[in-house]
């Protein structure tokens, strides 16, 4: 029979328990009870830890703003890397994009992506790509319509 933690009577349910368990029982081992708002206080803690470090290396803790910051700055690193592509178009338009854009712009930006995609195969936007519908679904979940 188990026991309520805080009395000696027992709770009415029977549990089926190991021979190895029972005798830790019967020698007055109690089951041990986390505290569950001390856990829950230490992961708030830790979560908040871990924003203020991203926040200090400037990484962003929003799946929007996040997905700008990289859209960015792979979208510049594609450019840098291939001087002969004119990806003038998609730079300007990512370069202005906000910390939280409008549905319209991402979407021009996804199809501005697939643009280069077709006209670029040679210069692997696979990931800038994956990255620009990233960012569109973000938005989308964030701004629903």
């Amino acid at each position: 029979m188990v026991t309520d933690e805080n009395s000696e009577q027992p709770t009415g349910v029977s549990v089926p328990v190991s021979s190895a368990a029972q005798t830790l029982l019967d020698s007055g081992v109690k089951p041990f009870v986390p505290d569950v708002e001390q856990m829950m206080a230490q992961m708030i803690a830790l979560q908040n830890r871990i924003a203020a470090m991203e926040a200090e290396k400037g990484i962003p803790s929003d799946p929007v703003a996040a997905g700008v910051s990289n859209l960015q700055a792979h979208v510049a690193a594609k450019v840098n890397a291939s001087p002969l592509s004119d990806l003038t178009e998609l730079s300007k338009e990512v370069v202005k994009l906000v910390e939280h854009p409008a549905r319209e712009t991402v979407s021009l930006i996804r199809e501005l992506v697939g643009r280069a995609i077709r006209r670029y195969p040679h210069l692997d936007l696979a990931y800038v790509d994956e990255l620009a519908s990233d960012l569109h679904v973000a938005v989308l979940k964030n701004q629903p319509a």
